[in-house]
């Protein structure tokens, strides 16, 4: 119920100024199951990176039904979501071809605070392909320290698979991965 005080504030704003907003999931104080109630009132954004982080390490997966919910709070407009990636220097070794484990990081000390610091690009070819699974029902925005280059490694790597998503239902929006 902490987000009882977010709707207070929603129901304080006019209609135009809550058409601005969005809400996103995080590992601190609000994961994704604690926003959908919310989901009525403002766009859900899913952080796919957060999300593994509050999970425990669980990698979302586009036909989890909170999916479907998070994509009907947009009210018929393309969703946006955001990735990341532990930062690369973290995880020394780390084969980019694995998608990383959660308990087995934190089980070898890595902290969680630590995981959650998003890396210079998206060196792992696992999370990408992770991620590229998700455009079917979203657009992806890299949170990266190197934007343009993760953006542009990501965008490849969906290209070379052959993942690009179809055109949304409503005839909105489109991939931001461009072909």
């Amino acid at each position: 119920m902490r987000w009882k005080p977010i709707c207070a504030g929603l129901a304080r704003l006019s209609a135009d100024a809550r058409g601005l907003l969005t809400v996103e999931n995080d590992e601190v104080s609000f994961d994704l199951d604690s926003l959908l109630p919310l989901m009525d009132d403002v766009p859900v954004v899913l952080d796919l990176h957060h999300e593994w982080l509050s999970s425990g390490g669980r990698y979302i997966q586009p036909d989890d039904p909170r999916i479907a919910q998070v994509a009907a709070s947009w009210r018929g407009v393309r969703p946006v979501s955001h990735i990341s990636v532990s930062r690369e220097d973290l995880l020394p070794g780390h084969a980019p071809d694995a998608l990383p484990d959660y308990a087995a990081l934190v089980g070898a000390g890595h902290s969680p605070h630590k995981l959650r610091a998003h890396s210079d690009t998206m060196w792992n070819a696992a999370v990408n392909d992770w991620a590229a699974g998700h455009l079917a029902w979203t657009d992806i925005e890299v949170e990266a320290k190197l934007k343009n280059v993760a953006s542009l490694q990501l965008a490849e790597r969906v290209r070379a698979g052959g993942q690009l998503p179809a055109p949304f239902p409503s005839g909105r929006g489109g991939s931001k991965v461009i072909p």
